[in-house]
Order: structure tokens, then sequence, then C-alpha cells
């Protein structure tokens, strides 16, 4: 272990099943991973667009999950501690005129093309338990 660095609980673990809810489009266990107070922004400089758990949660019933075939593939993890750094592509099905096409989306750019960063600092979350 690096001097400075504690023991941290299992951050990994917390990302695979958020993974894993994205995959099975499940808002609810998706947004379970996050604290209450999980704020999402497209640009640091830029102020939140989603506050709270219900939000993030109302967000991906409403804009993403909605989209069949919709696929987060794993291409490389990164854990340092508290980080966990995923490099993932996402794929979905989505109505375009009159047929339906499979694109690719980078997960960095999710449906929008824009970036989106989490802050979501609690672990646990006070409101759920230690996996």
């Amino acid at each position: 272990m690096l001097p400075g660095m504690t023991n941290h609980p299992p951050f990994a673990a917390l990302v695979q099943r958020q993974l894993e809810a994205y995959n099975a489009r499940d808002a609810g266990a998706f947004a379970a991973c996050f604290s209450t107070g999980v704020r999402c922004q497209r640009h640091p400089d830029e102020p939140a667009f989603l506050v709270g758990r219900a939000a993030l949660h109302d967000y991906y019933t409403r804009e993403r999950f909605v989209h069949e075939g919709l696929h987060a593939q794993l291409v490389h993890r990164i854990e340092l501690g508290a980080r966990v750094l995923d490099a993932a592509q996402s794929r979905s099905t989505v109505a375009s005129s009159s047929r339906r096409c499979s694109r690719p989306a980078s997960s960095r750019a999710a449906s929008q093309r824009r970036r989106v960063q989490v802050t979501d600092t609690t672990w646990p979350a006070p409101d759920r338990a230690m996996p």
C-alpha cells in the first residue's frame, strides 16, 4: 500500500454493480449505486444538470434506459484506491426516421454526445449499508 493510502471499501464492486444495472436497464439498481446527494455535470464549469438520486433515476428511466439494445462493454478498468476509472463502449438501437439503426456511442459521451461528470463522494451513502 502506498504511503497516505488507507484500506478502502470495494469500490470496484460498486462500479461493477452500476455497470450491470446499466446493462439491465434497471434504473432503481443503477441509482442505488449513488448517494442521495449525487450531482451530475456535463462539464466542470457548468452547473449540475441532475441533483439527487431521484433525479438520476428519473433521467435514466426517461432518457437512457428507453433505448433497445443499450449495452456498455467494459474495455479496461483501473483501480486506484477510492477511484475506479472505466473505459467502456456503449451501444444502443435508436429509431431513425422510419427505420431502426444501431449506433455505437462512447460511454463518455452518452446519447447527448457530451461528457457527463458524476460527483458522488459519500461512501457508503448514509442511507445504505456497506456491501
